[in-house]
């Protein structure tokens, strides 16, 4: 099957870069009530930490603006599909420069075959620090390490960027909704 890459004008590492994104054609009609429980893979060219960073900037993030069940953060050498799990979010965050610095955030997601339902592509570079994310900075930092702290204002807006269009998802019934509620608790 021919995949169509939607093309959009991206500017030469400017904050307002667009993103590139795929769409699976039938998602609307075949997987958008039936992939809702996740697992985040992360990937970075960077440290651990900032791989470890990816990872928990995605759950939350996806969990809180999208209508998915992210369950946890695994490795990439775990098989990630297990239980009653539906599909996989990866998200693989390239550092490129440093200061302001340069992100290629990337994600796809597939379901538990392994047929990739959509991907999303962002390039751009963001200071280190942002006023308006001090606070969020501050957290990870406490739980992740000091190491992180210049990373953590670029791979957000970089992931935020991509995953804002991840496809939009449908509850089929209220378990899900207890389920995601319960999660969020």
């Amino acid at each position: 099957m021919k995949r169509l890459w939607a093309l959009s004008l991206v500017g030469t590492l400017s904050a307002c870069a667009s993103v590139a994104t795929w769409t699976r054609p039938d998602y609307e009609t075949k997987d958008r009530k039936r992939v809702l429980r996740l697992v985040v893979v992360p990937q970075s060219n960077s440290t651990p930490a900032v791989t470890q960073l990816a990872g928990k900037v995605a759950l939350r993030y996806a969990n809180h603006h999208r209508d998915f069940i992210v369950r946890e953060v695994v490795s990439a050498t775990v098989a990630p599909c297990q239980d009653d799990l539906e599909g996989v979010l990866s998200v693989n965050v390239e550092v490129e420069s440093a200061s302001p610095v340069g992100i290629l955030a990337k994600a796809d997601l597939k379901d538990c075959g392994g047929t990739e339902l959509w991907r999303g592509e962002h390039e751009s570079s963001y200071p280190s620090a942002d006023d308006n994310l001090k606070e969020l900075t501050d957290s990870y930092v406490e739980e992740i390490g000091e190491e992180v702290r210049p990373f953590v204002s670029p791979v957000f807006q970089a992931l935020r960027r991509v995953l804002d269009e991840l496809p939009v998802a449908e509850m089929p019934n209220d378990d899900y909704v207890m389920e995601k509620i319960e999660l969020e608790e």
